[in-house]
């Protein structure tokens, strides 16, 4: 106990440090797009995000000073706002935005990343006691502290993990995922699945995971769990605009597609923050080494696969985050 609370601790100090600072403000402008959706959704009744990809009726452009974004020349032109916002589900906004709503603020610019990255810390550091009683449960006490370690001070998952992205947000529904499946706690895996998807379309690479080794007794349990969250995230886009909703998955469908053959050997050789920015980390490699070296299938070896046609399939650019669930 006192080994594992260690590392959380560690965990927790690393992703502390200079969060607001390292990544650097502008890195990407998703961070605050995401947290300006929770918080029209709060405030307004009313998703509003920025830099939609396609497909909506109404856009306006702003100056949106937050951060200084525009004395330090990281935008030199106008941010273009979209509503009702669908580029993605909103649960990651709703969590950002609703922090930054009760730490006070009311308007984009109060939205400084030393605001919403906090509750990112946190999420942060229960992904590391995930990850640590993952592999307790799969490998026994060495590897989960071990694992834990590794987890807790990998350069790349301590930056980014600090990040408004919604991967930050997947990766803990994953984890659970992958531990209450072990146990076979199969309402609550239905739970977390419609949880996932609320976060993320990306979801989908847990259902192959699911059906694995789901067995007839236990749909009508995983159903129980998933069926209501699906029919409400449908319902939230039925209300808000299912045209709008429909355009902008439409238009995604159009974006130039970059990953393509060369994904996989990107996800070795390139250790990404976002789309041009690197941080190297050998833990990274050794991974990928270790899960081929690794020859017994389970659910994390399903998972993995099923993540990585996901990836290839749902991805255009190699952004970092994307590969934040490997």
């Amino acid at each position: 106990i006192i080994l594992i609370l260690g590392v959380l601790f560690l965990g927790f100090w690393l992703r502390w440090k200079n969060y607001a600072t390292v990544p650097v403000v502008g890195t990407s402008l998703d961070e605050y797009s995401f947290s300006w959706v929770g918080m029209s959704l709060i405030q307004l009744g009313m998703p509003v995000g920025a830099l939609g990809v396609g497909g909506y009726e109404n856009n306006i452009y702003k100056y949106i000073n937050v951060d200084r974004f525009f004395q330090t020349g990281v935008y030199a032109s106008p941010i273009k706002i979209n509503y009702p916002w669908f580029d993605h589900p909103p649960l990651i906004g709703l969590y950002s935005g609703g922090y930054a709503t009760l730490a006070g603020a009311r308007v984009y610019e109060d939205a400084t990343l030393r605001i919403i990255r906090k509750p990112m810390v946190v999420l942060g550091t229960i992904s590391l006691l995930l990850v640590i009683i993952l592999a307790y449960e799969y490998f026994g006490f060495a590897v989960a502290a071990m694992s834990g370690l590794i987890y807790a001070t990998s350069p790349l998952v301590v930056v980014s993990s600090r990040m408004v992205q919604a991967e930050n947000l997947l990766i803990i529904w994953f984890l659970l995922i992958l531990i209450l499946l072990k146990k076979e706690k199969w309402l609550w895996v239905g739970i977390f699945t419609a949880l996932a998807f609320w976060t993320k379309f990306s979801a989908i690479a847990i259902l192959p995971v699911i059906i694995w080794v789901i067995k007839r007794q236990n749909i009508g349990n995983f159903l129980r769990g998933f069926v209501p969250g699906i029919i409400m995230l449908v319902i939230y886009y039925w209300v808000y605009g299912w045209e709008t909703f429909w355009a902008v998955n439409t238009a995604n469908t159009g974006r130039l597609y970059e990953i393509g053959t060369t994904a996989f050997l990107d996800l070795i050789d390139k250790t990404r923050v976002t789309h041009i920015k690197m941080l190297s980390d050998g833990w990274i490699v050794a991974s990928w080494i270790a899960f081929f070296a690794y020859r017994k299938m389970n659910l994390l070896k399903i998972f993995v696969m099923s993540y990585l046609a996901t990836y290839i399939l749902f991805g255009n650019y190699p952004h970092g985050w994307y590969a934040l669930p490997f």
